[in-house]
């Protein structure tokens, strides 16, 4: 029982996690629409990284170092 509860919370945890740094990303993406300048829009829009590699680097920084 105990084992469902644990998978269940990490689920919640990582969707909670996913829709927090999506809603950052919208704000930034907001952000970088704002710029007057089309070519200062592009660059901010590309600098912007994607959940994936993001969340890579989460798991790489949290495994304990030997």
């Amino acid at each position: 029982m105990k084992i469902y509860l644990l998978l269940a919370m990490s689920l919640l945890t990582a969707c909670s996690q996913q829709a927090w740094y999506q809603s950052t990303q919208e704000h930034a993406r907001l952000q970088c629409q704002k710029a007057v300048d089309i070519n200062e829009q592009q660059r901010c829009l590309q600098a912007l990284p994607d959940y994936q590699p993001y969340q890579q680097q989460r798991k790489e920084l949290a495994l304990p170092q030997p």
